[in-house]
């Protein structure tokens, strides 16, 4: 039988904080992802390629809605009931999949691309739509549930039209398929996210596990890189959503939300918390703003105006996005899915 959770007290700003930093690196990206003079490392790692910063940005993201959705959800189940809840997060889930397809054809109409394509808001949807058949569960059986569907999806990668499917361009996150890894990634989230609030201390020891899982599968994967062994079951991959992929950023981001809980979780921090209370807007804004800017930036940098163009351009979009975000936060505007 499932602990009973704690009373609500005051506000935890750790995980508007960490949304926070999340939307930060998101406007960053959303700017410099399509400019031709970034540094390689700031960007998307190649299949098969060792991991990047950005590789982890898209999984802390979800980590964070896990998070919200999750407290949200036993919030909501303990005030009302679980079928009610269900049916609420339902809708979420689904207005989310809707978001994530109205983000990718509005720029689609415009620049005559790829109408049906997914994203981070569409798969991790359906991949949420799933979660909710394991709801109720206790997390221990969350837990177990989510590591292995992490390893069917995994065991999946070795059918050669499966990994077909999830490395087209139109399929980010793996598509449909890798939904299933993300359900298994929401889960372990799940865990995460019930044992936060259950104890602090017994989260310390599951983060921990955490870290020390995405040590050795990010150690095993970066000796198959180095060593050329071609053991692609052990290859952390952002582009096919593999198993080593998942525990490595599932970790590296429960290290993260670990620090804010532990050092912020009575206090705001400017700018962060501003972004951490309208995330979805924030995320909107940055895709909307950041690649506006990436249109106007690309319009007159140069490989000679690089070094100094790049930056500035960063500091508007953030200068920018600061201002909006406090004006929403000062005005105590907040919107959600």
């Amino acid at each position: 039988m499932e602990e009973k959770l704690p009373q609500e007290k005051k506000r935890d700003f750790a995980l508007d904080n960490f949304r926070g930093l999340i939307i930060v690196f998101l406007l960053l990206f959303f700017y410099y992802e399509t400019i031709p003079y970034t540094p390689a490392f700031l960007l998307h790692a190649a299949d098969g390629e060792i991991m990047r910063f950005a590789d982890y940005i898209a999984s802390g993201f979800m980590l964070a809605l896990v998070f919200a959705f999750a407290i949200g959800l036993e919030k909501y189940a303990a005030a009302n009931d679980y079928k009610g809840a269900v049916k609420r997060y339902a809708s979420r889930y689904l207005a989310l999949i809707g978001v994530g397809f109205l983000l990718v054809a509005i720029p689609a109409i415009m620049e005559s691309g790829t109408l049906f394509r997914f994203n981070v808001f569409s798969v991790f949807g359906v991949a949420g739509l799933l979660s909710l058949f394991f709801i109720k569960l206790n997390r221990w059986w969350q837990l177990g549930i989510g590591c292995g569907l992490i390893v069917l999806y995994q065991l999946l990668l070795f059918v050669p039209a499966i990994v077909n499917y999830v490395t087209l361009p139109q399929n980010d996150f793996g598509g449909l398929f890798g939904a299933i890894a993300w359900c298994g990634f929401i889960m372990a989230a799940m865990f995460l996210a019930k044992t936060y609030r259950n104890s602090f201390k017994q989260f310390s020891w599951a983060v921990l596990g955490f870290v020390l899982a995405a040590v050795v599968f990010g150690a095993a994967s970066l000796a198959v890189k180095l060593t050329g062994g071609g053991l692609e079951f052990f290859m952390a991959s952002k582009t096919r959503v593999s198993m080593p992929f998942v525990f490595v950023t599932l970790g590296a981001g429960a290290a993260v939300f670990w620090l804010f809980a532990k050092f912020s979780v009575t206090r705001q921090i400017p700018v962060l918390t501003w972004y951490g209370r309208n995330s979805l807007v924030m995320f909107i804004f940055a895709t909307g703003a950041g690649r506006g800017l990436a249109v106007l930036t690309n319009l007159f940098i140069t490989s000679a105006s690089a070094a100094y163009v790049l930056p500035l351009g960063m500091l508007a979009i953030l200068v920018l996005s600061a201002l909006f975000a406090y004006v929403l936060y000062r005005f105590k505007i907040t919107i959600t899915v």
